[in-house]
């Protein structure tokens, strides 16, 4: 179970945008209760991910490229008020991050795949590659 501790825990996530100093947003914080629901749903999410199969992943790996593309503007143009970075540095981050889902997606499978490995007189070893 998670145990937050600190007197700065239920402050505020204040985001600023380091080029220009301004505040642009701010979130509040999450109290323990909400904290430990929201990480077991993460753990769970991740226990239904990790027995998906590799195509089902690869699949979702193009659904986030798309989504990246389809936000392109909003999300570019949060990076460059979160990072500081120029708009154009930050769409082309978007970019970089869509094409290599899509990369990902096409190639992972064939990472994943097992491997047969040789072992002279004692047979064949299997190896092979499993989420975490």
């Amino acid at each position: 179970m998670f145990e937050p501790s600190g007197a700065s825990f239920l402050s505020p996530f204040i985001s600023t945008n380091p080029a220009t100093g301004q505040r642009f947003a701010e979130y509040p914080a999450h109290d323990a209760a909400e904290l430990q629901q929201r990480l077991s749903l993460c753990a769970n999410a991740q226990a239904r991910q990790a027995a998906s199969s590799t195509e089902h992943r690869a699949q979702q790996l193009v659904c986030l490229a798309e989504l990246l593309e389809a936000h392109r503007a909003s999300l570019a143009l949060l990076i460059s008020r979160e990072m500081g970075k120029l708009l154009h540095e930050a769409e082309a981050e978007v970019d970089k991050s869509a094409r290599l889902c899509r990369e990902f997606a096409a190639l992972g499978p064939g990472w994943l795949t097992p491997e047969y490995v040789d072992m002279n007189s004692a047979g064949q070893a299997e190896v092979h590659y499993r989420p975490i």
